[in-house]
C-alpha cells in the first residue's frame, strides 16, 4: 500500500513540538489519553459552571432564558417565573458566573473538536486541519455572543420587586444575542456529537498522522508498475447483450490459443459477466480453459428443448439462465418484491432522519419561547400569529451584515475577503433564524389550509403537467432538462415532512387521535420518546450499514446464479453456492500455474472535483493483485496520476476474512469475491453515474434506494490491528449519496459501473502496457451512422472517449480508422466488423502528439478492434436471423431479458466476427479462415 501525496495547495499543520499550547495544531495532535482527559474535564467544568450560574439565581432559574429569548420587555416579564424573587446581588452574581462559564464551554468545545476531528472524520486530506479550525470557531462565536449577552444584561437589566426589568432596545439586543448563541450552540452540539460518534465508529481504522515524522515523501505515491501481459483482451459494457457477444468472441480466442496465463482480460459491466464465468468457475471447469477440444467458452450445439435437460457446458448453462434477474428461486416476481421492500426500508430510514431533525424544532415551536404563537401559550384563536418583536433578531442581523458589507467596500484588498465572509456569516444566521424560528412554525400552522387549496389547483396542475410533458417530448432539450430535475421532488418531500412533524406539535387544527406522531395535546415526554426511538433506529442502521438493503446484494446474487458455475468430474453444470464464491485472494496464480487468463474488473469511483478529464470519476480496478484506483490531477501545467493500491489479502482483512474457514459466518467474505466486483462494475443505475449524471435526479435515486453502487474500503487506509475489519459504511454515506458528495480521501469510496468512467476497459488495459497485442471487443451499443452522414455516431463514442483518456492519463495514442466498420445506407451492413490499428506509448507526459507522431523512443503494439455490427462477410446463419429481427444486434442495454434466439445470435455474431478478424491477423496466433 502506498502513501498519499502532499498536495501543494494544502498545507499541513505546523510541527506540534514548536507550537505553543494555545495553537490549534497543538490540540490537533493530542494523543489518546490527553484527549479523554480533555473531554472529561470540559464536560465536568461546563456542567458545574452552568449549575452554579443557575443556583446563584436563588429560585429564579429561568431568568437567563427569559433575558435571552424575551426580545421585548413584555415577553421578558411573561417568561420570568411568577415565583421569582431576585435581588440585585443575585442577578449580578448569576450573570458574572455566566461570564465565567462562557469561556469554559467555548474554549473547551473548540479544543474537543480540534483534538477529536481527525479521528471522528478519518480524512486523509491535509485540508482536514483547516476544516477543524473552522469548526472550532463555531463554539468560540457562541462564547462571544454569550459573553456579550451577559455584559449587556449587567449594564441594562435591573431588578424591580424581585423581577428583572429591561428597556425596549436592550431587550431586543439581548434577544438577538441569545438567538445567535443558541443557534451556534445547537450547531456545535450536532458537530461535536457526530465527531465523537465517528471517532468511536472508525476506531478500527488507521489514519495518517499529519506530523513531521509521518509526512509523505515529496515524490508522492510510488509510480504504477505495469503487469505487462502479452495480450490484453478488453470486453466492453452493455449488459447481457455484451455478455453474449463477448462470450462468442472469447470462444474463438480460446480456440486460437490466445487465452493462456500470459493473457489478461479487462472487463466492464456486461462484458465482465462472460469473464466472471471463468474466474468464478469450479476448478474442474476452469482447468479446461485454453484447451480447444473442450474449452470453457466453446459454443456447442444447443441442447434439446427440454426443461429436464441438464446443461453439460458453461455456455449451455449461461444460455438457459441468460435472464439472470430471474435465475434464483421466486424469479422476477420475488426480486421485485425484495426491491420494493428495500425501497420501503430506505424511505423509512430517511423519514426517521427527518423526524430526528424536526422534533427539536417542533419542541421549540410549541414551547413558551416560540416567536410564533401556538395553542399551548396563546390559545386556538391566536395560534399561528407572530408575537411582538419576532422580527427584531432578523433586523439586527441584517443590519450588521449590511454595515459589514459597507465597511468591506472601504478596506484594503487584503482585508476585503475576510470582512465579506463575516458579512455572509451574519447574513446566514439571519436566514437560519428566519427559517427555523419564524418560517417553519408559521407554515406548519397553515399546512392544512395549503393542502386544502392544493385540491383546487389539482386539475389545472395536472393539465399543465400533461401539456408540459408532451411539449418536452417534442423538444429534446427540454426533455433532457426535465430528467435532471428529479431532486425537486426530494426537496418538496423533505420540506413537507418537516412541516408535518412541526404541525403535529403546534397546530390547533390537528385533531386528537392515533397517528404515527403524538398530537399537540400530548406531553413533551411523549415527543422525546419518539425522538429517542427514531434516533435508536438510526444508530442500529448506522452500525449494520447502509449497504445490505441497497439493490447491490439483490443484483449480485442474481448475477451469481447465472455466471458463477460449478461442475464435478462428470455431470451437468450448476450454480455454485455462495459459500464457494471465490475471493480475489484465491484467484492469484499458484503452482501449478493456471491455464486460464488473469481477469481485471474495471469499475469507477467518484470524487468531488471535476478536473483534468472532465468527469468526476476515476478508474477503480479489482484483480488477483488486489484493488487500486488512479487519481489524475494537475501539477502546474502537467497532468500527474497518483495510484493507490492494496493487495488482495488487505481486501480480505478489510471485510473480516482472516483465514480459510472464517468466510462463512454472516457472509463477510462475499463482499471480497469476484462476483461482487463484477456486480459493482455493472452498477449502471446509481445515484452517482459520473459522465452520465442526471443532475438533481441523482438525489431522487438515492432516496428511492435505486442504488447499485457500493461503498468500498479505501485502499489508502489500513486496520489498526490484525483481526479487526473496516466498520460498515453508515448513514453518513447514504447522506453523501443524497447530496452527491464523494471524497476519495474518505475511509470509504463509492464504486459503481466502469462505464461511468470508460466503457471499453481500453484505458485500463493500456495502463499495464501489454507486450504483444491489444484486442478490444466492443458491444457497447449505440447507432453507427453511415459514411454519408459525416460523424460516426454513438456507436464509436466510447472508442473516442477511451482514446482521449489514454492520451491524458498514460499517455498513449490510439490510431485506428473506423470508416470500414460503418454500415452502408443502401445495405445496412458494413464492409467489415473489425479493424487493425496501433497503440503508441510515450514516456513524456508533455509530449506533443500532433507535431511528432513518429517520435523517437516511442513503443507501440498492434490493436485489434472488433465491433458488434453486421458486415458483408457475416455468416449466413447470423444474417438469416438478422433479416427476421431489424433491431439485431443493437438491443437496448436496459433490455436484460433477451430471448434464446437473440442470445444465441449475438454469441454467434461475436464468434463469427472474431474468427474473421483473427484469420486476417495471424499475429494473435489464430488460424481461423477469413
Amino acid at each position: 500500500m502506498t502513501t498519499d501525496p502532499a498536495s501543494p495547495s494544502e498545507t499541513s499543520p505546523p510541527n506540534p513540538k514548536r507550537a505553543k499550547w494555545w495553537r490549534a495544531a497543538k490540540w490537533y495532535q493530542l494523543s489518546a489519553v490527553p484527549r479523554g482527559l480533555l473531554l472529561a474535564v470540559v464536560s465536568a467544568s461546563t456542567v458545574a459552571a452552568l449549575w452554579w450560574s443557575t443556583y446563584a439565581a436563588h429560585g429564579c432559574e429561568r431568568v437567563h432564558q427569559a433575558l435571552s429569548l424575551g426580545i421585548t420587555p413584555e415577553r421578558v416579564d411573561s417568561l420570568t417565573p411568577a415565583s421569582c424573587a431576585l435581588s440585585e446581588t443575585d442577578l449580578h452574581s448569576s450573570l458574572l458566573i455566566g461570564l465565567l462559564a462562557a469561556p469554559l464551554y467555548g474554549f473547551g468545545l473548540a479544543t474537543v473538536l480540534l483534538s477529536f476531528w481527525r479521528f471522528g472524520w478519518r480524512s486523509r486530506r491535509q485540508g482536514a486541519f483547516n476544516v477543524a479550525r473552522r469548526a472550532a470557531r463555531v463554539p468560540l462565536a457562541a462564547m462571544a455572543a454569550d459573553f456579550a449577552e451577559n455584559v449587556v444584561a449587567l449594564l441594562f437589566v435591573r431588578v424591580d420587586r424581585g423581577r428583572p426589568t429591561v428597556g425596549a432596545w436592550p431587550a431586543s439586543v439581548l434577544g438577538t444575542l441569545g438567538a445567535v448563541k443558541w443557534l451556534l450552540l445547537a450547531a456545535t452540539g450536532l458537530v461535536v456529537f457526530l465527531t465523537l460518534y465517528g471517532a468511536f465508529r472508525f476506531r478500527a481504522i488507521r489514519v495518517m498522522e499529519w506530523s513531521t515524522t509521518d509526512q509523505p515523501s515529496p515524490s508522492g505515491p510510488a509510480p504504477w508498475t505495469p503487469t505487462r501481459p502479452e495480450i490484453a483482451v478488453c470486453l466492453s459494457g452493455g449488459g447481457i447483450r455484451s455478455a453474449a457477444f463477448s462470450w462468442g468472441a472469447l470462444s474463438r480466442l480460446e480456440e486460437g490459443g490466445s487465452l493462456g496465463p500470459a493473457t489478461t482480460i479487462y472487463s466492464v459491466s456486461g462484458g465482465g459477466y462472460a469473464a466472471l464465468a471463468a474466474t468464478a468457475a469450479s476448478p474442474v471447469l476452469r482447468r479446461t480453459v485454453g484447451q480447444p477440444e473442450s474449452g470453457f467458452y466453446r459454443l456447442p450445439q444447443v441442447g434439446p428443448d427440454d426443461p429436464e435437460f441438464e446443461p453439460t457446458t458453461p455456455y449451455q448453462h449461461v444460455r438457459r439462465h441468460r435472464r439472470y434477474l430471474a435465475s434464483l428461486r421466486g424469479g422476477v416476481a420475488w426480486a421485485v418484491v425484495k426491491a420494493l421492500m428495500s425501497v420501503a426500508l430506505n424511505l423509512t430510514v430517511v423519514a426517521a432522519a427527518l423526524v430526528v431533525l424536526a422534533i427539536p424544532v417542533a419542541l421549540v415551536a410549541r414551547s413558551g419561547v416560540a416567536v410564533v404563537a401556538n395553542r399551548s401559550t396563546a390559545g386556538p384563536g391566536a395560534a399561528g400569529t407572530l408575537v411582538s418583536g419576532a422580527w427584531h433578531p432578523v433586523l439586527w442581523l441584517v443590519g450588521v451584515s449590511v454595515v459589514l458589507v459597507a465597511v468591506a467596500m472601504g478596506v484594503r484588498l487584503a482585508r476585503h475577503a475576510a470582512v465579506m465572509k463575516a458579512a455572509a456569516i451574519v447574513g446566514g444566521l439571519a436566514v437560519l433564524y428566519f427559517v427555523g424560528a419564524i418560517g417553519v412554525p408559521w407554515l406548519a400552522h397553515r399546512l392544512n389550509q395549503m393542502w386544502s387549496v392544493s385540491w383546487w389547483a389539482t386539475l389545472p396542475a395536472v393539465l399543465t403537467w400533461t401539456a408540459g410533458a408532451l411539449f418536452a417530448l417534442l423538444r429534446a432539450r427540454l426533455s433532457k432538462a426535465a430528467v435532471r430535475l428529479g431532486g425537486v421532488l426530494v426537496v418538496f418531500g423533505m420540506v413537507y415532512t418537516l412541516l408535518y412533524v412541526v404541525r403535529r406539535a403546534v397546530s390547533p387544527a390537528a385533531k386528537p387521535g392515533w397517528n404515527w406522531l403524538p398530537d399537540a395535546w400530548d406531553p413533551t415526554w411523549l415527543w422525546l420518546l419518539v425522538f429517542a426511538g427514531a434516533g435508536l433506529v438510526l444508530v442500529i442502521i448506522d452500525f449494520t450499514g447502509v449497504q445490505w438493503w441497497s439493490m447491490h446484494p439483490l443484483y449480485r446474487d442474481r448475477l451469481a446464479g447465472t455466471f458463477v458455475l460449478g461442475q464435478g468430474d462428470t455431470g451437468p453444470v450448476w450454480r455454485r453456492h455462495w459459500r464457494n464464491w471465490p475471493r480475489w485472494s484465491q484467484t492469484a496464480p499458484a503452482p501449478p500455474a493456471p491455464t486460464g487468463p488473469n481477469h481485471v474488473v474495471c469499475a469507477a469511483t467518484h470524487r468531488r472535483e471535476n478536473v483534468v478529464t472532465g468527469t468526476r470519476t476515476v478508474s477503480f480496478r479489482f484483480s488477483s493483485e488486489g484493488v487500486a484506483f488512479h487519481n489524475p490531477h494537475l501539477d502546474g501545467d502537467a497532468i500527474q496520476v497518483d495510484s493507490y493500491r492494496a493487495d488482495a489479502t488487505w481486501l480480505d482483512r478489510a471485510f473480516g476474512v482472516v483465514g480459510e474457514g472464517t468466510e462463512n459466518p454472516r457472509r463477510h467474505h462475499v463482499r471480497a469475491t469476484t462476483v461482487a466486483a463484477a456486480a459493482m462494475s455493472g452498477a449502471a443505475f446509481n445515484p452517482a453515474m459520473g459522465r452520465f449524471s442526471k443532475g438533481s435526479t441523482d438525489s431522487l435515486l438515492a432516496v428511492l434506494n435505486l442504488r447499485l453502487g457500493v461503498w468500498m474500503p479505501n485502499p489508502r487506509f489500513g486496520m489498526v490491528e490484525q483481526g479487526r475489519r473496516f466498520p460498515r459504511p453508515g448513514l453518513r454515506y447514504l447522506f453523501h449519496e443524497v447530496i452527491g458528495h464523494f471524497d476519495i480521501d474518505d475511509p470509504f469510496v463509492h464504486v459503481s459501473d466502469g462505464g461511468h468512467w470508460e466503457n471499453l476497459a481500453l484505458t485500463e488495459a493500456l495502463r499495464d502496457r501489454p507486450n504483444k497485442m491489444v484486442v478490444v471487443i466492443d458491444a457497447s451499443g449505440g447507432r453507427v451512422a453511415p459514411p454519408d452522414e459525416g460523424v460516426a455516431g454513438e456507436g464509436f463514442g466510447e472508442l473516442r472517449w477511451a482514446s482521449e483518456l489514454a492520451r491524458l492519463e498514460l499517455p498513449a495514442e490510439v490510431r485506428l480508422e473506423v470508416a470500414e466498420m460503418r454500415p452502408l445506407a443502401t445495405t445496412g451492413r458494413a464492409p467489415r466488423s473489425w479493424q487493425v490499428g496501433t497503440v503508441v506509448f510515450h514516456s513524456d507526459r508533455e509530449h506533443n502528439w500532433s507535431n511528432n507522431l513518429e517520435c523517437a523512443g516511442c513503443t507501440s503494439v498492434p490493436l485489434l478492434y472488433v465491433k458488434a455490427v453486421l458486415c458483408d462477410r457475416t455468416g449466413e446463419s447470423v444474417l438469416a436471423y438478422a433479416n427476421t429481427d431489424p433491431t439485431f444486434p443493437d438491443y437496448s442495454t436496459a433490455d436484460q431479458f433477451l430471448t434464446e434466439q437473440q442470445f444465441e445470435a449475438l454469441a454467434r455474431l461475436g464468434a463469427d466476427s472474431m474468427s474473421r478478424a483473427l484469420g486476417a491477423n495471424p499475429i494473435v496466433g489464430a488460424n481461423a479462415p477469413d
